[in-house]
């Protein structure tokens, strides 16, 4: 059973919908000015306009659920021991999409309800708004290729807690489905470029970074599972290519060429795979995506 569903008997929110201006007091970072609806793990915040009673409501719920989920697969003493912070910001902007801060509070965007809605990236970044002490104790701002491990990481963790969400990037198909699919058009962006490029590609080729980079750490969980996932997640090295021979006695490169065959192999298998193609496909129609060419070239300076 997902583990949002199977912790839903234990939420009790308490929302109380009173001006807030400041403070932090046992939350993970400052308390931004505006409204409040705060629970037992949970602030909401928003500014009138930004979000109907209802949707704050639902807000509290599915961030109490997302907390608990992610709590359970990341274990009690990788729990924060503060309340997040979950900023309601109104409708999507261009070029702005859901993010953990570096305070380690949650902001949300609300898009089209085929794309995700307002909470549909809400576990995964949730899964970035616990790693905000590990980050500052790591130091991990400036090493090389961790931004690819930490969003690969938060979608695990995402696709762990709940399973088949319906929200970008996947939405609502199989990983295997739409990380395949890339393969199959000639659009699959190579994981050494998308690690290479990280700052550069991630948010401009999103669908296909996103799919293809949560596909492989499903890949490495799959087949070394938990224990080697986190010991690279959770490093107090940096996270150069070097790191993945150290933990899976194998190269970035091998474990991408054999994350690779899987996939394709799981992808053909798939007695249903055309049916959901179309879906994904439609669904993804008119998203911008990168094409081959420099976008899925290695960078100079590697």
């Amino acid at each position: 059973m997902p583990l949002l569903r199977s912790c839903l008997s234990c939420i009790l929110l308490t929302a109380c919908s009173i001006p807030l201006f400041g403070g932090s007091g046992d939350t993970q970072g400052e308390i931004p000015d505006g409204n409040r609806s705060e629970s037992e793990h949970i602030v909401i915040v928003w500014k009138t306009g930004n979000a109907t009673d209802q949707q704050v409501a639902r807000a509290g719920t599915l961030a109490e659920l997302a907390f608990t989920g992610v709590s359970h697969y990341l274990g009690a003493d990788r729990t924060p021991d503060k309340k997040i912070i979950v900023v309601l910001e109104g409708d999507a902007r261009n070029g702005i999409v859901p993010f953990s801060d570096g305070s380690g509070r949650i902001h949300l965007f609300q898009f089209r309800e085929d794309l995700g809605g307002y909470f549909g990236m809400l576990p995964h970044e949730m899964a970035h708004a616990f790693r905000h002490s590990y980050h500052k104790s790591a130091g991990v701002a400036d090493w090389d290729g961790f931004d690819f491990v930490e969003e690969a990481f938060a979608e695990l963790v995402a696709d762990k807690v709940e399973p088949g969400r319906f929200s970008f990037p996947t939405l609502g198909v199989p990983s295997t489905v739409a990380a395949g699919q890339w393969f199959e058009r000639n659009l699959a962006i190579p994981l050494v470029v998308l690690r290479e490029r990280h700052d550069e590609l991630n948010l401009k080729c999103s669908f296909q970074a996103y799919t293809l980079r949560g596909s492989f750490a499903r890949f490495l969980d799959d087949r070394f599972g938990r224990g080697k996932v986190f010991e690279l997640a959770y490093s107090r090295r940096e996270t150069r290519p070097a790191l993945y021979r150290e933990i899976f006695q194998e190269s970035f490169e091998q474990l991408a060429a054999e994350w690779r065959s899987s996939l394709q192999n799981d992808f053909e298998a798939l007695p249903t795979r055309d049916e959901l193609v179309s879906q994904y496909r439609k669904r993804t129609s008119g998203v911008p995506f990168c094409v081959s060419g420099r976008d899925f070239q290695h960078s100079p300076n590697h």
